[in-house]
């Protein structure tokens, strides 16, 4: 989890790092998969992470397992 925390940290200074001008810039091609622009990407990522806090709930649920917080 602290490796998690770090990496997730590096990337939120990134996004901070960004004037809005680039958030609005278009991602390479090769990304656009995902999302078509730096400030959109910020709202996959944030989707992507509720994903998997998502699945992790149901693994816990499968092996009996309470929630985690809260």
């Amino acid at each position: 989890r602290e490796a998690l925390s770090d990496r997730r940290d590096v990337l939120v200074a990134w996004f901070l790092s960004m004037s809005g001008e680039r958030l609005a810039a278009a991602l390479p091609e090769d990304w656009q998969v995902f999302a078509k622009s730096y400030g959109v990407l910020i709202n996959m990522i944030a989707w992507h992470e509720g994903m998997h806090a998502g699945q992790l709930t149901v693994i816990r649920r499968e092996l009996g397992l309470g929630p985690k917080f809260g």
